[in-house]
């Protein structure tokens, strides 16, 4: 099989496409192979702006996965995953399960919550000790470092891993992306618990020795004091419960 899109593997999951079986072309949203009999000539219209960003703009086709989630506008806020978690998919599994999402995106209910999407959150230290370890390759990972709304098209953008020791992420809603090495950046975030309970200031200025200790790379630096901003203000909205 060759390398496939993120878009292919959520699309697999939530519209039951197939992954492709072979590169006859590629898709100019995404970058990932198309057999030719899948191919789509897509025309665009007015309100197309990213023509100047997607991964392949020297082919003339476009992948069914891409058509298909080319039509969610109104779904584009409640699939990001709520802050401080994740939105996965692999070969064998996705996180969200389809059942919510497919719905407001078929039907375009508007009405669907994104409680109902997520039901159960799986934070960034959830997925690197627990579900990493058992993913099967390739996955993709987006990572919410804040809540916001978004009307943005970003699943085509999230990258592929095959290397579990050395991942990259997508950061939503910045449309960055970081490098991870799981071991070293799990042993950073152990050690920087106890700063949870500091300013944000004070919070600023005391991850970077642990940061800088533990060799972390810049985008793992800022993935980590991210994490931790986030879990400093659960800590203060449960205080004040």
């Amino acid at each position: 099989m060759p390398l496939v899109s993120f878009t292919q593997l959520f699309s697999k999951h939530l519209f039951d496409i197939p992954l492709p079986t072979k590169s006859d072309c590629w898709c100019r949203e995404c970058g990932g192979p198309i057999e030719q009999e899948q191919a789509v000539q897509k025309e665009y219209g007015p309100t197309w702006v990213d023509e100047g960003i997607i991964p392949y703009t020297g082919s003339s086709v476009v992948c069914p996965a891409c058509i298909a989630l080319s039509r969610g506008s109104t779904t584009r806020s409640i699939i990001l995953p709520p802050q401080g978690t994740v939105l996965l998919a692999s070969f064998s599994m996705v996180h969200p399960k389809p059942g919510p999402w497919v719905r407001a995106f078929t039907d375009n209910d508007q009405s669907v919550k994104k409680v109902e999407v997520y039901p159960e959150s799986i934070t960034l230290i959830d997925f690197l000790e627990r579900i990493l370890p058992n993913i099967e390759a390739p996955f993709g990972v987006v990572y919410s470092e804040r809540g916001a709304n978004n009307k943005k098209h970003f699943l085509r953008y999230v990258p592929v891993n095959y290397d579990k020791h050395n991942i990259d992420i997508y950061i939503m809603p910045t449309f960055t992306y970081a490098n991870i090495q799981p071991e070293k950046f799990l042993a950073a975030y152990h050690d920087s618990l106890e700063l949870v309970s500091l300013s944000p200031a004070k919070l600023r200025e005391a991850y970077k020795p642990i940061a800088e200790k533990h060799n972390l790379n810049i985008t793992e630096a800022r993935v980590l004091y991210r994490y931790l901003y986030t879990l400093k203000n659960k800590e203060d909205d449960a205080n004040e419960e």
